[in-house]
């Protein structure tokens, strides 16, 4: 692709887009003002300034006389003047050694030799270079064929990354696949992997168990697409102290049944156990509460216990110790 010029029509001289140095510069200002002028350009004034070899070269580079072609010192299609903007050698009408004229390549300065796919077009010309099937254009990691895409933007592609979308789920646990799990669409403050509709906005109506259902809906809640949750998915609460430290009854003793206790968001009956059930030696233990409720909902909940050894004839916990 060629670059466009700069061009005084003025005259018929082309100049570039080349930034020189302070000698260059002062024989380009001769050089124009020769031009504007209309001052042969053979003129003594300006070869005055442009009397280096480089300046020289300068001097043939951006000028030409009036009605004749640019000049194109190696004949590749290019003038000299577009060479010199473009950055290839106006000397070498195959600039990056490719086989392809610098005038017909479309990338003349790039590495001829670079095939990243080895299907015998050079990456500059390969529309794919990792023959992955995705174009270059649409990939990601164009010079990687294990990745093409990058879902969260972290510099990992999607293959070697465990968390595509960046939510805190790895993707081998993550039922919403490239959607983080945090997002709340309808902004009801119920995220997307917990509401039972995501896309309808509670708009403040009560939801005690935050499942996106409100616990009533009216008229109005259903002609919004909502409807009321008739189904408890909140587990009980369990209340305990922990580490509970009692004092022993005898070789066994029993838990008192306050030493946990349970309560539901719906007031439904509730049942709650103890795993390992007792009773108990004297010493430590970790106990399991169970609680759950009658729509199934199971919430569980850890306590050590410390028993206290058991002496004889002691006064504790309102009963009386008797050795056996």
């Amino acid at each position: 692709m060629r670059v466009p010029l700069a061009v005084t029509s003025s005259a018929g001289f082309y100049l570039g887009t080349t930034v020189f140095g302070n000698s260059e510069s002062r024989c380009l200002t001769a050089v124009s003002k020769e031009i504007a002028t209309g001052v042969a350009a053979s003129g003594a004034a300006a070869m005055d300034v442009c009397d280096s070899a480089s300046n020289a070269q300068v001097w043939e580079l951006v000028r030409t006389r009036d009605g004749e072609p640019a000049a194109d010192t190696d004949k590749d299609g290019l003038t000299d003047v577009e060479e010199q903007a473009l950055g290839t050698d106006f000397l070498n009408p195959d600039t990056d050694q490719d086989g392809i004229f610098d005038a017909e390549d479309s990338t003349q300065l790039s590495d001829p030799k670079a095939d990243t796919d080895g299907d015998g077009i050079s990456d500059a010309d390969d529309s794919d270079d990792d023959n992955d099937g995705v174009d270059d254009t649409d990939d990601a990691f164009p010079l990687d064929a294990t990745e093409s895409e990058d879902t969260d933007n972290d510099g990992k592609g999607n293959n070697a990354d465990d968390d595509d979308d960046n939510d805190g789920v790895l993707d081998a646990d993550d039922s919403f696949g490239l959607a983080p799990a945090n997002v709340d669409t309808d902004g009801d403050g119920v995220i997307d992997s917990k509401d039972a509709l995501p896309l309808i906005s509670l708009a403040g109506l009560v939801d005690t168990d935050g499942d996106g259902l409100p616990d009533a809906c009216d008229a109005a809640c259903v002609a919004r697409g909502l409807r009321a949750d008739t189904l408890d998915s909140r587990g009980p609460v369990i209340s305990l102290t922990t580490p509970l430290q009692i004092d022993a009854i005898g070789p066994l003793t029993r838990l008192s049944p306050t030493a946990a206790t349970a309560t539901d968001a719906t007031d439904d009956s509730v049942r709650l156990v103890a795993t390992p059930r007792g009773p108990y030696i004297s010493g430590r233990h970790v106990i399991t509460w169970i609680a759950s409720d009658s729509d199934g909902n199971v919430t569980t909940r850890e306590q050590v216990l410390e028993i206290k050894p058991w002496s004889c004839c002691s006064q504790t916990n309102g009963l009386q110790k008797v050795q056996s």
